[in-house]
């Protein structure tokens, strides 16, 4: 008895063709919510301006890791100082782990919804 494996190229092909569809989708979501949590950053941020460097220097972007990996949105400060707007006085004026802890649901229920 034989076995002959027919149209496994086909097969192949379209594994890889939605692969590349899943990544692209994710990138879309990604770049979506970096403006969202960007803005909301900036907009929500608890100190008191007295430049205005800080909160206009808040900034997010995607980054492409590999091709398994997909993408890291990335939520940063711009200014050297912002690492201790983010841990002194226990966290007051800290606003990248709130605007993450705040957007984390809905950007799982987005994907949620893509893929299900």
């Amino acid at each position: 008895m034989t076995m002959n494996w027919v149209g496994d190229r086909d097969v192949m092909r379209a594994m890889d063709l939605y692969a590349r569809k899943v990544r692209q989708v994710l990138r879309q979501i990604a770049d979506y919510w970096a403006g969202v949590l960007e803005d909301y950053a900036k907009t929500n941020a608890p100190w008191e301006d007295q430049t205005g460097n800080a909160r206009q220097a808040l900034h997010a972007f995607v980054e492409e890791v590999s091709r398994d990996e997909s993408v890291i949105i990335y939520l940063s400060h711009g200014v050297d100082y912002g690492l201790w707007l983010e841990i002194r006085f226990a966290g007051a004026y800290a606003i990248i782990w709130p605007t993450i802890e705040e957007h984390i649901p809905q950007i799982r229920s987005m994907i949620r919804s893509v893929f299900s």
